[in-house]
Parts: C-alpha cells; sequence; structure tokens
C-alpha cells in the first residue's frame, strides 16, 4: 500500500531534523507526528486507546520491528527468551489470537522482573527489554501521543520519566551502545537508526499488509 501525503511529508520534515541534528537524533515531538500520520487513535468507551484499528496495527508492527535487531543483545547474556514472547504476544493480539488480558498480563509482569545492571555489555541487553516491552504495551494501549491523566503536553513532548520513553528510544538506545549519556554511546549508529526508522521501518509497517480486517 502506497504511503499516503500525510505520512510522506512527516517522513521528510523527520529526516531532515535527523540530518541536521549534531549527533542524529530523531526528536520525541517529530516522532510522534509521524506516528500519528500512521493512523487515528481509536479511544474505547472509558477513553482508553484499545480498539484495533489500522493505526495501531501499523504502530504495533513498527515497534515489532525495531526490537527484532536488538534481540541478539539480550540473547548473549540470557537464555529466556522473554522479549522475543513479548513480541509474538504483540503480533498475535493484533492479528486476533491473543486476548488483551493476557497480552497485558504477561507484558507488565516481565517488566516488573527487569532490572538494571552495572555492567555496560548486560546494559544493553536490559536497554533491548525495555524495548520489548514498550512493543507490547503499544500492542496494548497504543502510543503515548496524547496528554493524560499525569502527563503534560510538554512532559509528552520531552519526557523525562522513563517509564513514558517510547519503543524507539529504547531500541535506539539499544544500536547505540548505550543511551546519549552513557559511555558506549555511539553517535554514528545513532544516527543511522533513525535514518534507517524514517526511510525504512516506517514505511515497511505502512505497507505490510494486516492479518486480520
Amino acid at each position: 500500500m502506497a504511503i499516503d501525503a500525510e505520512l510522506t511529508n512527516q517522513l521528510i520534515r523527520a529526516r531532515a531534523e535527523v540530518e541536521q541534528h549534531p549527533i542524529g537524533e530523531l526528536s520525541f515531538a517529530t516522532r510522534h507526528d509521524v506516528l500519528r500520520a500512521m493512523g487515528p487513535l481509536l479511544a474505547d468507551a472509558e477513553g482508553r486507546h484499545t480498539i484495533i484499528g489500522p493505526g495501531l496495527r501499523r504502530r504495533t508492527r513498527l515497534a515489532i520491528s525495531l526490537v527484532r535487531p536488538v534481540l541478539p543483545l539480550w540473547e548473549a547474556h540470557y537464555p529466556a527468551k522473554h522479549p522475543h514472547r513479548m513480541l509474538e504476544l504483540a503480533q498475535d493480539y493484533i492479528d486476533g489470537r491473543c486476548d488483551r488480558e493476557k497480552l497485558r498480563s504477561e507484558v507488565s509482569a516481565f517488566s516488573g522482573a527487569l532490572d538494571t545492571s552495572d555492567t555496560p555489555d548486560k546494559q544493553l541487553a536490559y536497554i533491548a527489554a525495555r524495548a520489548a516491552v514498550s512493543a507490547g504495551f503499544v500492542a496494548e494501549s497504543d502510543e503515548l501521543l496524547e496528554p493524560d491523566e499525569g502527563i503534560t503536553k510538554e512532559e509528552l513532548e520531552d519526557p523525562q520519566d522513563p517509564d513514558h520513553w517510547d519503543c524507539a528510544y529504547w531500541a535506539a538506545g539499544a544500536v547505540s551502545g548505550g543511551m546519549q549519556w552513557e559511555a558506549g554511546f555511539d553517535p554514528v549508529r545513532h544516527k543511522a537508526f533513525w535514518l534507517w526508522y524514517v526511510d525504512t521501518a516506517v514505511p515497511a509497517a505502512w505497507s505490510e499488509p494486516d492479518q486480520q480486517a
């Protein structure tokens, strides 16, 4: 399916931002514009973004695709396939093979069990796992793209709380050798990740056919 004009324009703007940024960063605000252009946020009767529509499917497929390349960082240290399970559940949910309660329960359990590590290599495993958890939560209740209880528009566009960081931010940290403030951070890999996000990952998530109408 061809990308529509709104998303195309957002991707052009996003690419220019990455190219011009000193470390090749794509801001939360611009990224949110891209994500919103992938399809509407559909709210249920309680105002939660739980309805599975084209936007949620595309954003979930995007999140899954961002995490897959960083799974080896987890596998290098841990035999359990918990992050892989997060992606499997997310895909199953949007394809109608898993109910929302099961998805939420397993993702929440894995999220609660995660802990940081003092060693840089295991820290990357942790970051990759946080990306996988984020992908699960995208499927469960979509990306955090609108101000909500306890978070303002300003906080949404420049979140300081790690609980408000999105899947792409965690995945970028894993690919880049760590977060921007960490010793292993590589700005070259960081920029390459965001260019791949704009040029390849988002268009692929838009174009992939749905498994369920």
